[in-house]
């Protein structure tokens, strides 16, 4: 796997050295080529709580759910997690988790998420299902989970089909008609704030998963991210260049805030949805 900025150690000291006015000129130079602009991830406050919090209750095989609206680094901050568990090693220097993703649609079925579900997983004994490697956990990251439609007496089948994984830790095979146990499973899922064509799940799912908020950024976190990001990217540029950053940063966030506050989404104008991407697609 090829080393990333995001592979980097998430503490304030490592965090510093992105930074070209500490040396972080010579990392720039060294990433430059390999990494891609929506992979860098600059670590703030916020984000080593939340990391922390995902590592501790997904690390003692918990269901987590994380919630927050388009843009706040809810999948980046999964897939980052993911990362660390695939490389965390046992007491007995082995590793101990599997992986697998899917996105949900609003077309989705609950026979895709069982077929998925059952592609990931091999025969331990008779009826018992679990990892290929037996000692492992299999952790499947399910992302826009309350994008499926409701029918029309108000159940999103696809979901009732999780729920069905979670409560009953298994499912009935489509081909044999018996039960299958499932061991060693849990589920790390994302989704959007409720509304706009995102719907709330049944609590009957929710109840299961522990829950994390990613909140909207605010202006000093989006500063100091995208300045630092300027920072890296205009390393190799004299100190004329090097000025600019702040005034870009500046000018950037105030027009995103001010076309927040006042090209609101209307029915004839339901494109106007804006986010954090938008300022990354300028910057």
């Amino acid at each position: 796997m090829s080393k990333t900025i995001n592979d980097q150690d998430e503490s304030h000291n490592k965090e510093e050295e992105l930074s070209p006015r500490s040396g972080g000129a010579q990392l720039g130079d060294e990433f430059k080529d390999k990494v891609e602009f929506q992979n860098i991830m600059v670590a703030t406050e916020d984000t080593i709580q939340q990391q922390y919090l995902m590592e501790l209750v997904v690390g003692h095989q918990y269901p987590m759910l994380v919630v927050g609206d388009t843009g706040t680094g809810k999948t980046r901050a999964i897939k980052k997690l993911i990362s660390l568990l695939l490389k965390k090693q046992t007491s007995e220097g082995k590793y101990g988790w599997e992986s697998g993703e899917m996105v949900l649609s609003a077309t989705s079925t609950p026979s895709q998420i069982q077929f998925y579900t059952e592609s990931k997983l091999e025969k331990h004994k008779k009826g018992v299902y679990g990892p290929k490697n037996p000692s492992n956990h299999l952790l499947i990251f399910i992302d826009d989970l309350n994008m499926p439609v409701k029918e029309k007496f108000g159940a999103q089948p696809s979901l009732e089909m999780m729920r069905q994984i979670i409560d009953q830790r298994g499912f009935y095979s489509e081909k044999t008609l018996e039960f299958s146990n499932i061991v060693r499973q849990i589920f790390l899922c994302a989704m959007g704030t409720p509304g706009g064509g995102r719907s709330l799940p049944s609590t009957r799912l929710m109840r299961h998963f522990n829950l994390v908020n990613f909140p909207n950024m605010s202006k000093e976190t989006m500063t100091r991210i995208f300045r630092r990001i300027l920072d890296w990217g205009f390393a190799n540029y004299n100190s004329t260049w090097q000025k600019q950053i702040i005034i870009i940063t500046e000018l950037t966030i105030s027009t995103f805030q001010k076309a927040v506050e006042v090209l609101l989404p209307l029915p004839r104008k339901a494109h106007y949805l804006f986010n954090v991407r938008q300022i990354s697609e300028i910057i």
